[in-house]
């Protein structure tokens, strides 16, 4: 007997040499007990370092409630709130903090055999309970996650029966930070398809992910949806084997997104993860294994150089399992496997990215046959933290991406302006961008070896207003006409812009924006020139019609569709008339960038002289000098040399002499 089990722990210490590499450092470890089977499904992670913990007091009970814990930073028990009504089980998925610090807690209840209520309540940090929201459905009805949009407001994901009364579909929903509905939307075909995971896309997007039985090769396959900011679907696609695939992480960075679970049957399983573009399309999927029956990937987040870090357990069945760390590449190769078999009837629920540093591991482990909740802190590596604010109120910018110089990775700001970036040791200019901030760098931040740099990062958020609703011009034939369109910028940071010119009919090339792109100062607009040169071969009155199409780094909208609705008329036959006395027209455009153009008429031949001046009263530049026959003359001047400013343009001609202000944009 002696002899067997040491031939037992020899084959034991031998699998795991095979499978464990670098075996990662911990902060620490702990194991909390609560009743007699607590279970935690999700966790966030708070300003002061602490951590939220969501589940439910014993999952196989029949009278079950809510269950949620908050921890210091260390890991201990700083509180914990049971939450539940009276006749009825309640468990809690997912749970997000509001842009006021409050707590909304999502899960689901059943007063009878299967879960028919989505529950959400709102908890104070100090667990008051603030309000509780219910919405209760036919059949089968479950929320399984939830995020805090950039609006403000949460999208919560789940499912519930479909419209034919037999299949469930995916049930998205986006309601207010107090739990009011918003709207709801019902995703899913002819079969059995389940929302599981949800994160906001960009430009207002909302990324949903699950299973379907719709869309599948063979039978539940994992399934990925991108709707609009209203929820209508964009992205449907699935990805799979002929086996059954599970869902049960996702996570999404700048090389992709990413899904996490199983692949097998209900007794033998294989960890299964899926990538794919931020456009959603595939790229690739894999299964890992690490030897045993039943192996799942339950929670998923990125790495630093690329790649994923996924958790979950590994065991020859559901009831002896261990826990598993598995870190990929990018392109989905394996570079590290971890299973702890020291630590029997253990799982990995999830992983939760840590600000500060490093990840909190959060499952269950038992101990002298009692459940407990287990947590693992695992360290820090080398990078930047910290907090993006916007320049004027010092409030915290939720979705900002902040990156380097030079790299396409980056990172989100989360709903506090918090980010955390891993870098290699070295010198870094730090960026900070987005689709509804000001573009900002910070130079020479020097990461040494496993340290963290602090920073405090601000931004200008600019915002864009429409004057226009539509650009109306009366033009003659053959006659190139300029006519001025306002970009106005009434936000706090600097606006990107650019113009992209659409002519509808006729589909030619008609008419142009000058200059194309820019920026616009905070608080301040730009002119661009509609330039129109129509060209019509009969004689009469026609009518043209194209678009602008505005795309500008700002908040609200990133951009704007303005008609254009041309009136081009015969041109009239009329003699030349010249002025009195010579005339200085005005520059157009005017701000310009990085040329306008200058124009004179005189009424007779004479001396002309046209200066440019700085504004310290140094000449810059002589656009035109000596005699200059009677007529309209123009004149262009380039500012691509010089500095963005106010400078003067002086003319004279004969006792005649005029000046005028010209605004140099870059």
């Amino acid at each position: 007997m002696r002899v067997l089990l040491c031939c037992l722990i020899f084959l034991g210490l031998l699998f795991q040499a095979e499978i464990a590499v670098a075996q990662p450092d911990t902060l620490w470890t702990r194991h909390i007990q609560y009743g007699n089977n607590p279970l935690i499904n999700a966790a966030l992670e708070l300003e002061d370092g602490g951590f939220i913990l969501a589940g439910v007091t014993d999952p196989n009970a029949v009278d079950v409630n809510m269950l949620v814990i908050r921890v210091s930073s260390g890991g201990e028990v700083v509180w914990t709130r049971s939450l539940g009504a009276a006749n009825r089980a309640e468990q809690a998925a997912a749970i997000v903090q509001t842009f006021n610090g409050d707590l909304v807690v999502i899960g689901y209840a059943w007063t009878g055999p299967t879960p028919n209520q989505l529950v959400l309540t709102g908890l104070s940090l100090e667990a008051d309970s603030l309000w509780m929201r219910s919405y209760t459905s036919n059949g089968w009805t479950q929320g399984n996650d939830a995020c805090l949009l950039p609006d403000g407001n949460i999208a919560i994901v789940g499912y519930r029966l479909g419209s034919d009364g037999i299949h469930s579909d995916a049930w998205l929903l986006k309601c207010t930070p107090t739990g009011d509905t918003l709207w709801t939307r019902m995703l899913g075909g002819a079969d059995t398809d389940l929302g599981n995971r949800v994160l906001p896309g960009s430009n207002g997007q909302i990324i949903v992910a699950g299973v379907t039985k719709t869309w599948t090769v063979g039978d539940y396959d994992l399934w990925l949806l991108i709707t609009d900011s209203m929820g209508t679907v964009v992205v449907n696609r699935s990805f799979g084997t002929t086996s059954v695939e599970r869902c049960y992480g996702m996570t999404v960075t700048d090389e992709g997104i990413y899904l996490a679970g199983r692949s097998g049957t209900d007794v033998s399983n294989r960890g299964f993860i899926a990538k794919t573009s931020l456009a959603g399309d595939p790229l690739w999927s894999q299964s890992y294994t690490v030897g045993q029956t039943d192996e799942q990937l339950r929670g998923i987040v990125p790495r630093r150089g690329g790649g994923v870090r996924c958790v979950g357990y590994a065991g020859v069945n559901t009831l002896n399992p261990y826990p598993w760390i598995l870190d990929t590449n990018s392109d989905g190769v394996q570079e590290q496997s971890w299973v702890n078999l020291f630590r029997p009837q253990s799982k990995f629920f999830g992983i939760l990215p840590v600000h500060s540093g490093g990840a909190l591991l959060f499952g269950s482990v038992t101990e002298s046959g009692y459940p407990k909740i287990y947590l693992v802190r695992l360290p820090q590596g080398g990078g930047i933290t910290g907090v993006v604010q916007a320049v004027e109120t010092g409030q915290p910018v939720h979705a900002a991406r902040v990156g380097v110089v030079g790299s396409a990775r980056y990172v989100t700001t989360d709903a506090l302006g918090r980010f955390r970036l891993e870098l290699t040791p070295g010198t870094y200019d730090v960026m900070v961008w987005g689709p509804c901030v000001s573009s900002d760098t910070t130079p020479g931040i020097t990461v040494a070896p496993d340290s963290i740099e602090e920073l405090t990062l601000t931004t200008g958020i600019p915002k864009f207003i429409s004057q226009q609703s539509s650009v109306n011009i009366v033009v003659y034939n053959q006659v190139l006409t300029h006519h001025p369109f306002v970009i106005r910028n009434i936000g706090t940071g600097p606006m990107e812009y650019a113009v992209v010119s659409e002519p509808v009919i006729p589909p030619t090339s008609w008419f142009t924006v000058v200059p194309d792109h820019g920026y616009v100062p905070a608080r301040d607009s730009v002119i661009v020139s509609v330039d129109v040169l129509a060209d019509t071969t009969n004689n009469g009155v026609f009518d043209f019609y194209g678009y602008l199409n505005l795309h500008l780094r700002a908040c609200p909208d990133s951009t704007a569709r303005i008609p254009v609705l041309v009136t081009v008329l015969d041109v009239p036959e009329m003699p030349d008339v010249l002025p009195r006395d010579p005339i200085l027209h005005a520059a157009y455009p005017n701000p310009f960038n990085p040329s306008t153009t200058l124009s004179f008429t005189l009424p007779r031949e004479g001396s002309v002289r046209l200066e440019i001046y700085n504004l310290q009263g140094r000449l810059v530049q002589v656009l035109a000098e000596g005699r200059h026959a009677a007529g309209k003359h123009r004149v262009n001047f380039s500012g691509e040399s010089l500095a963005a400013g106010v400078y003067l343009c002086r003319f004279e001609s004969g006792p005649v002499s005029a000046t005028q202000k010209l605004l140099l944009l870059k």
